[in-house]
């Protein structure tokens, strides 16, 4: 056979084969040409999706704190934080406790210094923060107490205890002049105040719930209650002209010009010069600007204000405790205060002021006094204009002339 008929007779056969298979028959001659996969459409980025945030409602940067006392941080952030960790100069000191409207961390320092304080939210992933808040703090020393003779006699520590429980548990609640109380009061035996705003309050109202609240932790303290039997519940709880709520609440024709005037003229207390005040007393002030405000005394500072442990050329002001702000939750309520006397001007400090107070050794502009320890308390019939009434309430419906609540800050 020659070549040529053997290569004819091969091809043939190849071909044969081919034709017998199911599959198509290839182009033996090309190479096969690569699969292509279409690319996947590519899915846009969710929209308007909020970054987590963190923010300490009561807390500000730079803000003083005394050493020793308790403070409580009030944390709220979006709805994935789930738990905040704080830290202090960069150690851990704890977590906060959560609700489902806030986290709260309570804490207190040791020693003064400098102090960067950092809070840190974490979501369902605990791995790493998903959002922080960085404050820096000063702490100051705690000022020296009074000589234990004029502090046995005075009932300020109790009038202080009072103020630490309501600034922990009814701080910043909301502040309405139409409204008093934070919460119901007992008064042991004699019966209850009751809040008439939700959290709510007013200045006033707000000296009488450090009062009561003092009388309050001192009975659980000591098992003494015999200070209640001292005036009845309705002199507290009342605003007719013999009660001491309707001197506290403020009027010239009952001649008091203020809480010290109340607590004088009820026997219970006593009027001091500014001064001679201790922490844990009251004043009244009134400002330039014609408004006034009732609060708790709790230091002397300076035009910087840095507390000072006692009166002295430096005080351009004082440190208080009392009710005033706005009314939104967080922004008023129980709270304390830088306040600077007229003649020393309003200096920029890291705090909440409230300027032009005046000076004055005039009661009825710097109205200043204490409650004495129910030992030291004399019973007095206390001189008002019988003729004069003050419209009886339950949401109280007249409102002291001349407050209104709002501090330079608010």
């Amino acid at each position: 056979m020659s070549n040529f008929t053997h290569s004819r007779t091969l091809l043939l056969a190849l071909l044969a084969t081919a034709c017998s298979n199911d599959e198509p028959a290839k182009d033996i001659r090309q190479p096969a040409s690569p699969t292509v996969v279409a690319a996947p459409v590519a899915t846009p980025p969710a929209m308007g999706s909020a970054e987590a945030t963190l923010v300490v409602t009561n807390l500000t940067e730079n803000q003083e704190i005394t050493e020793g006392t308790p403070v409580l941080f009030r944390i709220t952030g979006t709805n994935d934080i789930q738990a905040v960790q704080v830290t202090s100069n960069g150690k851990a000191i704890g977590d906060a406790n959560t609700s489902p409207e806030e986290h709260r961390f309570e804490t207190s320092f040791s020693e003064p210094g400098e102090f960067v304080l950092e809070f840190n939210g974490f979501a369902k992933d605990k791995s790493k923060p998903a959002a922080s808040a960085i404050y820096r703090v000063r702490v100051v020393a705690k000022p020296l107490p009074p000589p234990p003779a004029a502090r046995n006699r005075l009932f300020n520590d109790y009038v202080l205890k009072a103020v630490a429980q309501l600034n922990q548990k009814y701080g910043l609640l909301g502040y309405n002049i139409r409204k008093q109380f934070t919460h119901e009061i007992p008064f042991h035996k004699g019966g209850t105040l009751r809040p008439t705003g939700g959290g709510q309050t007013m200045c006033v109202a707000g000296i009488l719930e450090v009062i009561l609240t003092a009388f309050d932790i001192y009975a659980k303290e000591t098992g003494n209650y015999s200070h209640y039997d001292f005036l009845p519940f309705s002199s507290w709880s009342t605003l007719k002209p013999g009660s001491i709520k309707a001197s506290i609440w403020v009027n010239p024709k009952l001649k008091s010009s203020g809480t010290g005037d109340a607590l004088a003229n009820f026997g219970i207390g006593e009027r001091v010069k500014f001064r001679d005040l201790e922490p844990g007393g009251f004043i009244n002030i009134n400002r330039t600007t014609r408004t006034g405000h009732a609060v708790v005394f709790l230091s002397f500072i300076d035009i910087k204000g840095r507390e000072l442990p006692r009166y002295s050329a430096e005080v351009a002001g004082f440190k208080y405790f009392g009710a005033q702000g706005r009314s939104i939750k967080g922004q008023g309520g129980f709270d304390y205060r830088y306040a600077f006397f007229s003649k020393r001007g309003c200096p920029k400090v890291p705090f909440k002021r409230d300027c032009n107070v005046i000076f004055s050794d005039d009661p009825r502009l710097l109205n200043v006094g204490q409650l004495l320890a129910p030992q030291e308390w004399k019973r007095v019939s206390p001189s008002r204009d019988a003729s004069f009434e003050v419209e009886e309430e339950n949401n109280l419906t007249v409102s002291p002339a001349g407050f209104d609540g709002l501090t330079t800050d608010d």
